[in-house]
């Protein structure tokens, strides 16, 4: 089971919460494998490991570790609300594949400058952002080749 840091557990207490076994094996779930996931996968997952968790316990739990700003809640395109572990200062940015729904998490903030531009021409204090790219994976774009090609 992943270690939970310290300042996870800090900022439960902060805010009036306990970090409770069910709390314990979802952030030791987050910790370890930091990929965004459903709460019914998470549910699966956790049933795997013998976490003894049930799945209202998941959901409940998500809500408060997206209350207190543990997890983020992302919708996409396919209206399917996933979760994912918070990293201080870390932006929300994805690459979608419109044809498999796979996923990318990618680093670095485009964003970045046009949010400074912002604030300055309208005096408007960006708190936070999210960026979604739709498209097509490599996979995706090789079956896609793949499958125009006549016999």
């Amino acid at each position: 089971m992943a270690k939970i840091p310290a300042e996870a557990v800090e900022r439960l207490h902060s805010q009036g919460y306990k970090l409770t076994k069910p709390r314990q094996a979802i952030l030791a779930w987050f910790f370890a494998e930091q990929t965004m996931i459903t709460a019914q996968e998470l549910y699966r997952a956790l049933v795997q490991r013998k976490a003894g968790v049930g799945l209202t316990s998941v959901y409940r739990n998500l809500e408060v570790l997206v209350e207190v700003g543990l997890l983020r809640q992302v919708c996409f395109h396919d209206g399917c609300q996933r979760f994912e572990l918070v990293q201080p200062g870390e932006h929300q940015h994805h690459l979608i594949c419109s044809g498999c729904g796979r996923v990318i998490k990618f680093s670095g903030c485009p964003l970045a400058k046009l949010e400074r531009d912002l604030e300055t021409t309208t005096g408007f204090t960006v708190d936070r952002h999210s960026l979604q790219i739709f498209g097509r994976c490599r996979q995706c774009q090789e079956e896609s080749t793949l499958g125009n090609r006549s016999i």
